[in-house]
């Protein structure tokens, strides 16, 4: 990772996984642009590249798609849900 010159929001090094959250910023052209080859590389290099947009309504996707790595998730794993009541 240290040739491609990113900085991960999280890192799995056992999976070669890459997780980036982007922000608003990461919606101008220029950064979409810098963002997609910059990634391009990393996928060709062996690395599981995930990306959070800015756009929530998307990360459901998202965490489906990589399962195998976040695991299915739990809607109430520490009974919290029964606590408040």
């Amino acid at each position: 990772m240290d040739d491609h010159y990113v900085v991960p929001d999280f890192t799995y090094c056992e999976a070669w996984g890459l997780v980036f959250v982007d922000g608003p910023h990461h919606k101008q052209p220029l950064q979409r642009q810098l963002d997609a080859r910059k990634r391009e590389e990393l996928d060709e290099a062996g690395y599981n590249v995930i990306v959070f947009a800015d756009d929530t309504s998307e990360w459901d996707a998202v965490f489906t798609e990589f399962r195998w790595l976040f695991g299915d998730g739990h809607a109430d794993p520490a009974g919290l849900a029964r606590a408040a009541d």
